[in-house]
């Protein structure tokens, strides 16, 4: 009896504490205004970003906010139009945007910075769209920098004008995947960047790289891994897919360095000096799979560098325009026989040319859905 007397006790306790709650307290999401006429608009980003909550909207009306932003609550940033809406310091080597919170929405804002990353990421579930981003500095810039950051999307973008700093070999690229897994970086146009449209590199896995275009720049994707020990090279750069885009105009359309089980499916690689160039020295596991793609007017299609004989890449159902019989095509590349040694310690490599095939080469150009469907993957 006393159990149940008890227990009836604490059910009318439990009751009537959710009869106090006052469900109008709650905080709703609010909508804070930067710039424009309106009263109580804030003249600052960083002063809303201060005065928001989590899940609160921040708009921006068209102006050059010079300053530099750092989101550490899960916002909405929402500029009034890309092309009016500028953001960045360019007396400073600061990037325009810091992300250390998960969540964030960032569009329609024009961003530039000098010598560093233009939007550095370090956090997940974040969506990047609809921003033009640029450098305007003289080298070492990095267009969006992903940092151990997960599940993102960009998507949208224009990122142009992308330099490298030679002297320190750092930045040039338009995106950079470090140690980033299981992000979506699509419907972006990427040109003029000095090192590569997008770099990944260290233990950034399963991404995927879809309908983009790449022009002008020196590599349109390079994977690079970060380590040289065989042990950390069996867990970089694994099962990432690149598909629907377009390479055009490039050094390098695609530059892949030791990296395994790396899909190249249905893309358009026209004009570039190497269309898909593949450099392995360690025997790796993992395929490379290059498929269903369109091979026009690059001074060489595709190449392969092996320092040993082992490497399993493939080429499958490509279209090659300068192969038009059905059958198989043969893809030239070269694997290091042995190293003359040198009293210094160096050593001159001598090379034998090996040559691989498409066995069921595309003699009809394949139709490559670049832009015809809203969203990604």
């Amino acid at each position: 009896m006393m159990v149940f007397l008890c227990m009836g006790l604490l059910y009318l306790q439990i009751t009537n504490s959710f009869a106090y709650l006052d469900e109008s307290k709650v905080p709703t999401p609010t909508t804070l205004y930067v710039g424009g006429e309106g009263p109580g608009n804030f003249s600052c980003i960083n002063d809303a970003l201060r005065y928001a909550r989590d899940g609160d909207t921040i708009f921006v009306y068209s102006g050059s906010y010079i300053e530099y932003i750092y989101v550490s609550k899960s916002v909405k940033l929402i500029g009034e139009d890309k092309n009016s809406t500028v953001v960045g310091n360019p007396w400073t080597d600061a990037p325009a945007v810091t992300i250390k919170a998960p969540g964030v929405f960032l569009s329609n804002f024009s961003l530039r910075a000098k010598n560093t990353a233009v939007i550095k990421i370090y956090s997940d579930y974040n969506i990047i769209k609809n921003n033009i981003i640029e450098g305007v500095g003289s080298g070492g810039e990095v267009g969006i920098k992903l940092i151990k950051a997960y599940k993102n999307l960009i998507t949208d973008n224009v990122i142009k004008d992308i330099d490298r700093n030679f002297e320190y070999w750092e930045g040039g690229n338009g995106i950079e995947v470090i140690d980033s897994s299981y992000n979506i970086i699509c419907n972006n146009t990427i040109i003029y960047s000095e090192w590569s449209g997008v770099l990944c590199t260290g233990k950034s896995n399963f991404n995927i790289i879809e309908r983009n275009i790449f022009k002008n720049n020196y590599r349109g994707i390079l994977l690079e891994p970060e380590y040289d020990n065989y042990q950390d090279l069996l867990m970089e750069l694994k099962s990432n897919e690149i598909k629907n885009n377009i390479f055009q105009e490039n050094t390098y359309g695609i530059h892949i360095k030791e990296a395994g089980s790396t899909r190249i499916v249905s893309n358009v690689f026209e004009r570039n000096q190497y269309g898909v160039y593949i450099k392995r020295t360690l025997r790796l596991t993992g395929i490379n799979i290059i498929a269903f793609n369109n091979f026009i007017s690059n001074d060489n299609q595709s190449t392969f560098h092996y320092n040993t004989i082992c490497h399993a890449d493939f080429w499958i159902h490509n279209y090659w325009d300068d192969w038009l019989i059905p059958i198989m095509r043969p893809v030239i590349g070269r694997w290091k026989v042995f190293t003359i040694p040198y009293p210094d310690g160096y050593g001159e490599p001598v090379y034998s040319p090996i040559i691989k095939f498409d066995p069921l080469p595309a003699i009809r150009p394949f139709y490559i859905p670049l832009l015809d469907k809203e969203g990604c993957t």
